[in-house]
């Protein structure tokens, strides 16, 4: 096995200690460890031995995966006082997640948890991944500050060989569509998709190798790496026993000191492993290359194994025992057993010549996906790219931004697409929406009912969505001060703001300053960080909810959205003229109704038409079933004011009035209200 894995059987030993024997093993001896330098004592120790898990203690163990000392005083003492027949170098570093610095560690509430459920996972774990019991895979993610990062990590742990963590510095930021993991079915859904990519290679393998080119300090550039064929030879050995020697080391070494091209790879490249005839025997990246410092015996060339199942090739010629493998890629790549690794290498962005474009490729090439410019975002929501770019400096200047207009200018659209655009990526920007019946607990945090094991109820502490995107862009900054989270609030105005921003108010205006939130802990301390965004959205055509008062007013720039004005000015009918150029009369006679209601703030905005397949019977379903309500609640009392937007008036065509009966140009008066 690698060096790179000396983790694993060290872990497995441990694993299967703590299973074999129990809570009552695991209490004392997780007690005599020196879990940190000033000899106190972490929260794991604070609650009973009950609530020694055997989550919270890994989860923790994890956590001291920081340095060489850390390393050497905790993990040393767990050999110790474990009986751990397994060594490991401290120095070279344990591959596998490490919580960030404020993770919550522990998988209970001070005490308060389900210690019988997690030892009953961690035994099924341990034995495998179809003996897990869904429901307690889905009874842990449900535990209070446990999520979907967190719960997969420890499994890792748990048994490396049989499930994948899944975070930002690994899986994550190569699937996108591991975002959508919330339960055990999506879980082993995604995780075997996720193994087809890698044939033959183990769990831990592909994690270190998501990690290499998505979490590192010093990522790994596959996209530009260049193409090296080797033999499985080694001198007195079959080939089948080099390739063995190859796969289970993580490496390849030749014994020849006139093989110039091994100094040549960079870490990064291919390496195309086969006999010689017609069989390929693996795929692999290059992580270190020994060879740069001269040739000995000892040299080796390190690599990350992507595709380790033999499969047959054309015809190959047999040539060096390692060069330059351009032609021997080839053979690969008609192969259809390595059609995976090609497709994972191309989302990686790989610059090898590319096969067929898959329409459901299997991986992104990064996470976030490529950052789409103000230019792009502009051709796509048909607004002007200055009028985009004056949003985005209101935004960054103070962090807090509202669009107001009538119904229908796209207010809430333009906002998901620009803090989408502005964030890199789509999973970085959430939505909620506030009504009467919302309040600080829905928003901030608070008290909610919940279901015990035993069917009973009680109420625990939840973070709401403000708070979880905070701790979220929180995290995210540690590594990318730059990387910004948004968290939009559709219709904010209809919401009782004083109940539910409280204490909010305050940090809305001094973002670098710190306050106790209602139901948090004494001394606890809570933050808006800087590279958090709201953007909130307000209806101004309903007189009820229309104002907010001047103190929220003073924390937020404020955007118009009206069709009189830009951004939305002359929306509707550069719309019209890309996506359905033989009905710009539409806006003709938007624009018409909008001067009889002779109320911006209530005016018809352009959504309402911009529906792909816009036709003219379209436009009269719009018209009858959504303009004409609307503009009917608008002029409640006023009856004799609908006649002026009947749709065919409007358009100056012959037709019906509102009444059944024919009506021509002269049938009715103009309204004394229709301006020139």
């Amino acid at each position: 096995m690698s060096d790179l894995y000396a983790w694993v059987p060290w872990f497995q030993e441990l694993v299967q200690k703590i299973g074999e024997g129990g809570p009552q093993y695991l209490a004392p001896r997780a007690r005599e460890i020196p879990w940190n330098a000033d000899g106190t004592g972490p929260a794991l120790l604070s609650y009973g031995d009950e609530n020694i898990d055997p989550f919270s203690f890994l989860y923790l163990l994890a956590s001291k995966n920081v340095s060489e000392s850390t390393r050497e005083r905790v993990h040393g003492a767990i050999t110790e006082h474990f009986g751990l027949a397994s060594r490991v170098n401290f120095s070279s570093g344990f591959y596998y997640p490490t919580p960030p610095p404020n993770a919550k560690l522990l998988f209970h509430r001070r005490g308060r948890g389900n210690p019988e459920l997690l030892w009953r996972l961690f035994r099924s774990a341990h034995t495998g991944l179809d003996s897990v019991d869904r429901g307690d895979f889905d009874g842990a993610l449900a535990i209070k500050d446990v999520g979907v990062a967190k719960l997969t990590q420890t499994l890792f742990l748990i048994n490396p060989t049989a499930f994948v963590p899944i975070d930002e510095k690994g899986l994550l930021a190569l699937r996108k569509k591991l975002y959508g993991v919330q339960d055990w079915e999506t879980y082993v859904r995604e995780f075997g998709a996720v193994r087809q990519l890698f044939p033959g290679c183990e769990t831990y393998e592909i994690q270190h190798f998501a990690y290499s080119v998505a979490g590192a300090k010093e990522k790994l550039d596959v996209a530009n790496g260049e193409v090296w064929q080797s033999l499985a030879t080694s001198d007195g050995t079959t080939r089948e026993q080099a390739w063995d020697e190859f796969r289970g080391n993580g490496w390849i070494r030749h014994e020849s000191d006139k093989l110039h091209d091994l100094r040549e790879v960079a870490p990064g490249d291919l390496v195309f492993v086969h006999d010689g005839h017609a069989s390929g025997y693996g795929i692999g990246v290059v992580h270190r290359n020994d060879y740069t410092e001269g040739w000995t015996a000892n040299r080796r060339l390190h690599v990350l194994w992507l595709h380790t199942e033999p499969s047959l090739l054309s015809d190959i010629t047999r040539g060096t025992r390692f060069s330059r493998g351009a032609a021997v890629m080839q053979k690969f790549r008609d192969a259809p057993a390595y059609k995976p690794t090609f497709e994972l290498l191309k989302a990686l962005g790989w610059g090898g010549e590319a096969s067929a474009p898959d329409p459901d490729p299997p991986l992104s090439p990064q996470d976030p996906p490529p950052r789409p410019d103000l230019h792009t975002l502009a051709e796509d929501v048909h607004i002007d790219e200055n009028e985009l770019r004056k949003m985005a400096e209101l935004i960054e200047d103070k962090k807090q931004v509202i669009f107001q207009g009538p119904p229908g200018t796209g207010k809430t659209y333009v906002a998901q697409k620009l803090a989408a655009c502005l964030a890199g990526s789509s999973d970085r920007v959430r939505l909620v929406q506030f009504h009467p019946s919302y309040s600080y607990e829905d928003f901030v945090q608070g008290f909610r009912p919940t279901l015990t094991r035993k069917r009973g109820a009680r109420f625990e502490l939840r973070d709401g969505p403000l708070v979880e995107m905070a701790e979220a862009a929180r995290t995210a900054a540690e590594d990318d001060p730059e990387e910004k989270y948004f968290l939009i609030i559709d219709e904010i105005n209809r919401g009782n703001l004083s109940k539910i921003l409280g204490e909010l108010y305050f940090l809305l205006e001094y973002r670098d300053e710190r306050i106790q939130l209602q139901y948090s802990d004494p001394g606890s301390k809570f933050s808006l960080p800087p590279n958090l965004y709201i953007i909130g959205t307000m209806n101004t055509a309903d007189r009820s909810i229309a104002l907010v008062d001047l103190a929220l007013r003073r924390r937020f720039h404020f955007v118009d959205f009206h069709p009189d004005k830009p951004p939305i000015d002359g929306l509707l009918e550069r719309w019209l003229e890309a996506r359905a150029p033989s009905m710009t009369w539409v806006k003709d006679v938007v624009a018409k109704a909008n001067q009889k209601l002779d109320d911006r703030h209530a005016a018809i905005g352009p959504s309402y038409f911009m529906s792909e397949g816009l036709d003219e019977a379209k436009v009269e379903t719009i018209w009858q079933h959504n303009v004409l309500p609307y503009i009917e609640e608008r002029l409640f009392g006023q009856e004799e004011r609908l006649k002026d937007f009947d749709l065919d008036k409007l358009r100056d065509k012959p037709g019906k009035d509102v009444g059944g009966e024919e009506a021509t140009d002269s049938a009715e008066p103009e309204s004394a209200d229709e301006k020139p």
